[in-house]
């Protein structure tokens, strides 16, 4: 309930309000509300909903500037590591995105993170030991990008946190087990 308290109570600019008012929509269907899950580890706000900030994560971050080449890259599975979490998580986020910056409509936008997120439920029992698997895969590709000791110390400070938040508001009120 938490979660839905916290999408419906507003919080910051306009912007913000307004993506929340979606995402609870969202979250009637157990699929979308399953993929928010999913992306929440990281994120307040689905990332379809920020159209700024997906135009820069999807061009800048991942250098795809077109339908194709998103497709073509997510069909390839995207492997950062060996941890399913943090790919998935990935592939999810970068469905949303897309949507945000141009480049899918909003159901094809779902039905790359349907297919995205549905194999986490074979690999994971659960919320938490996905999250546990993203912090792993988030932390080996952090170490693979060269950061130091200390920096993964304050990633994994970070992200320990946010999983706290992610399961009292977001996973608490949404079923593991989303029908896709």
């Amino acid at each position: 309930m938490g979660f839905l308290k916290n999408l419906f109570g507003g919080g910051g600019d306009p912007a913000t309000r307004e993506a929340k008012q979606k995402m609870a929509l969202d979250h009637g269907d157990p699929r979308k509300a399953f993929v928010w899950g999913v992306i929440a580890v990281s994120y307040d706000v689905d990332p379809a909903y920020t159209p700024e900030h997906a135009r820069e994560a999807v061009g800048k971050w991942y250098g795809i500037q077109s339908a194709s080449k998103l497709l073509a890259m997510t069909a390839q599975g995207l492997s950062a590591n060996q941890h399913p979490a943090y790919n998935q998580y990935r592939l999810c986020f970068l469905a949303r995105a897309a949507h945000g910056a141009g480049l899918l409509d909003e159901a094809g936008s779902w039905a790359l993170a349907f297919r995205h997120a549905a194999p986490l439920q074979q690999a994971y029992a659960d919320w938490r030991s996905y999250g546990q698997g993203y912090l792993a895969g988030h932390l080996a590709y952090r170490e693979k990008q060269g950061d130091s000791a200390a920096q993964l110390a304050q990633y994994r400070a970070n992200i320990e946190k946010k999983l706290l938040a992610t399961q009292r508001d977001c996973w608490s009120s949404t079923p593991w087990d989303a029908p896709f």
